[in-house]
């Protein structure tokens, strides 16, 4: 089963490598100020993913939290659930990013996991 975990993961990089690389926003940083928002929209795009890995991660580690879960799926939707309570308590333009890209990432996953079981 950590198999299924390791490979998760590693899309999941994957899919920050490809679609929300900070690298090239850095090294033109100065050049391209009048760009903030895509830097904005990414640093939060980045932190949900790494918030996502992490909580992947502690399934691995028998965490009392994820505990119940299922798989990873399950894991991303009680995340989702919580930026929208969150949304809800706090309008803030990360939540609405963070929400976008955990949903985003979870169809990443399942069109790249289509042979593998059930996670």
């Amino acid at each position: 089963m950590e198999y299924m975990y390791d490979l998760a993961i590693s899309l999941i990089r994957e899919y920050m490598a490809k679609k929300i690389s900070l690298n090239w926003y850095m090294r033109f940083r100065n050049w391209f100020w009048h760009k903030q928002s895509g830097f904005i929209r990414r640093s939060y795009s980045r932190w949900a993913a790494q918030e996502i890995i992490e909580r992947i991660t502690e399934i691995c580690f028998g965490y009392p939290d994820y505990m119940f879960m299922n798989g990873i799926f399950d894991v991303i939707d009680d995340y989702i659930l919580e930026l929208y309570y969150y949304q809800h308590v706090k309008e803030f333009k990360g939540f609405k990013i963070a929400i976008d890209t955990a949903e985003d990432i979870k169809n990443y996953l399942k069109t790249n996991l289509k042979g593998e079981n059930k996670l």
